[in-house]
């Protein structure tokens, strides 16, 4: 198997590890921070809560009653109240500050104090965090009320730890889990790999095999035909013969699809002459099934690139001009064997800044959205008993993938109501 499909699926076997384990890693930690947060902040509102119900104090006994203090959902150690930093103030219905106590958080001023109460009470909020501060405002009926502020930079201070820590154990973490799963990537996915290098040299194989004795049974019907004269059982060994040189021709292009283009193979390829040509050829066949064939090239602004010589835009392509061209006629060719009879087959080039997309529209009413999915698949064919009367192998649009994604672009299927859409997209020089 090609170097560069190894190493695209070493690279996907890693990136999936490694976007599980960051998402595992993120949803634990995210829960843990957020559950930290939400208790620590749980923890403050029920200290502002025992010091409301106390008038702004803490309760005498608290430290009266051993050395753990419950008082409702708060549960404690008795020093609490000398560990605890907070100020109280009451305001009037104007909600001007009418008394302040700063005596339980000594290395706050009295102007500093008022100036956190003031931005407290420009919030508008009942409880929430102003800088480092956690608050609840109590409103009486009249308009007055009281403000206590807790200092919460302990808090604070250990949630952020929490948050630094649990970045950087991430962090660790996925680059010991990535220097851990490069080297066991190739032992995962040498297996898949070998048994699709065997797939491939069986198929490769077979085909030439099938060659010979294809080649034979070939030569004694032209001989059977140049004595005794052709018969209805000569034309169906020949029209047979003729269908398995063609099948074992494509399967060995079906073999090397996944083989990087070499590079003396590259040019530029015009790819708006090279689809007019092939829609040319394409043309009379489809004529001849009362089918219409047409074709149309649509330019973004700004997206042509000008032939000096010529004065002409031309959309290129970097690949094989024989692969490119194969890859034309897959799609004109599926796309007259299944138009729906008096049907219209639209090819329309779109070029843009930098791709160009190929898209071939026709009616194929039997078609299903399931079946549009399957498409690509190898020997797949949506109708079985319509194919043969084509002549359908379901090879041709596994080829076509194959030819995209040597050129790193995209193919899709799609269906639009009783069309069949097939769109083709690839990078620009």
């Amino acid at each position: 198997m090609a170097t560069d499909t190894v190493t695209a699926l070493r690279h996907k076997f890693m990136a999936v590890a490694l976007v599980a384990l960051a998402s595992a890693l993120l949803i634990i930690f995210a829960a843990l921070n957020i559950l930290n947060n939400a208790l620590a902040t749980q923890r403050i509102d029920s200290v502002i809560t025992v010091l409301y119900d106390h008038n702004g104090t803490f309760p005498k006994d608290w430290k009266e009653h051993g050395p753990r203090y419950k008082k409702g959902a708060l549960q404690t150690r008795s020093e609490m109240p000398y560990e605890t930093r907070y100020l109280v103030a009451e305001f009037d219905r104007d909600r001007s500050i009418t008394e302040l106590d700063t005596s339980h958080i000594a290395p706050l001023g009295q102007t500093e104090a008022r100036s956190a109460v003031t931005g407290v009470l420009a919030q508008d909020l009942e409880s929430s965090y102003y800088q480092r501060y956690r608050y609840h405002v109590y409103t009486e009926d009249d308009g007055s009320g009281m403000i206590i502020v807790v200092d919460c930079f302990q808090q604070l201070q250990s949630s952020r730890t929490l948050l630094i820590i649990s970045v950087a154990l991430i962090g660790a973490t996925m680059l010991g889990t990535l220097l851990f799963i490069t080297p066991l990537s190739r032992r995962v996915v040498d297996p898949y790999v070998r048994n699709l290098e065997r797939q491939r040299r069986f198929v490769t194989d077979a085909s030439h095999e099938l060659k010979t004795p294809i080649a034979i049974i070939a030569a004694n019907t032209d001989l059977i035909e140049a004595t005794e004269g052709q018969s209805a059982w000569t034309k169906s060994t020949r029209a047979q013969t003729e269908r398995l040189t063609k099948l074992t021709s494509e399967l060995i292009e079906l073999a090397r699809s996944d083989q990087p283009i070499a590079r003396e193979l590259c040019r530029d390829v015009d790819m708006a002459a090279l689809v007019e040509g092939a829609v040319n050829e394409f043309a009379p066949l489809a004529e001849a099934g009362d089918k219409t064939l047409v074709y149309h090239v649509q330019t973004a602004e700004g997206a042509g690139l000008r032939d000096e010589g010529a004065g002409e835009w031309r959309p290129l392509v970097s690949g094989s001009p024989e692969e490119l061209t194969r890859l034309v006629n897959v799609l004109l060719d599926n796309a007259v064997r299944y138009c729906d009879d008096n049907g219209t087959i639209d090819v329309r080039l779109e070029v843009r800044r930098r791709e160009v997309e190929l898209v071939v529209t026709n009616p194929c009413a039997a078609l299903t959205v399931a079946d549009t999915r399957r498409l690509f698949d190898r020997f797949y064919r949506a109708d079985a008993s319509r194919s043969r009367s084509t002549g359908g192998n379901g090879i041709g649009l596994s080829i076509a993938q194959g030819i995209v994604t040597r050129h790193k672009g995209s193919i899709h299927a799609r269906k639009l109501g009783v069309d069949l859409e097939m769109r083709v997209v690839l990078p620009r020089r």
